[in-house]
């Protein structure tokens, strides 16, 4: 796998490093830069660390992205999420863990570490609840299955899929199906039976 980082801060970047040193025999090829600009070819992963919300959009837009952040920076978190960075994970995340950010965005799925989601979960408890069956179409679409996909699996119509994703967008502020997925994993739900 090729690895691009783009990370400016050195103290920043020694963290990415060792990172990535953990999940070495995943990588074939790692290559640390300074802007997004930098960025060649079509890497299958770029990790991001420290940039700027529009650097972290431009990169999400057109690779697989990790962004690394502080573990208490949860403003951090949230920016790289809505900027449509993949997965998000803190500097003292792990190599499983890694491994797992790392696939997941490869993969085009999302991942928030653990460490994130339960600081964001915390900060997020005084949201609106879901409903039994907004909670499972929540974990369906999540998981990547279509409105129609869903409908079948639940047993209801695709109107009635359509009527509760409009109802749980309004209750978790969601605009798209990434945004949904990202509240999905910060409330780290599982898919129904």
């Amino acid at each position: 796998m090729e690895v691009y980082a783009v990370v400016s801060d050195p103290q920043a970047r020694r963290g990415v490093r060792r990172l990535v040193r953990e999940i070495e025999d995943d990588v074939r090829r790692c290559v640390l830069v300074e802007s997004a600009g930098a960025v060649a070819g079509t890497p299958d992963v770029v990790l991001t660390a420290g940039q700027p919300a529009a650097v972290m959009r431009a990169l999400g837009s057109r690779h697989p992205a990790v962004a690394v952040v502080p573990g208490t920076a949860t403003v951090s978190a949230r920016v790289a999420l809505r900027a449509g960075v993949r997965s998000v994970v803190s500097y003292s995340a792990d190599a499983d863990e890694m491994r797992i950010a790392v696939g997941v965005a490869r993969a085009g799925g999302g991942y928030l570490s653990r460490e994130l989601s339960a600081r964001l979960r915390a900060e997020s408890a005084a949201g609106a609840s879901l409903g039994r069956r907004e909670s499972e179409t929540l974990a369906l679409i999540a998981h990547g299955f279509t409105h129609a996909q869903a409908a079948r699996r639940l047993g209801v119509s695709e109107a009635t899929v359509n009527s509760y994703v409009n109802r749980i967008r309004a209750k978790l502020d969601a605009g798209n199906k990434a945004d949904l997925t990202r509240h999905f994993l910060a409330g780290a739900g599982v898919l129904p039976a």
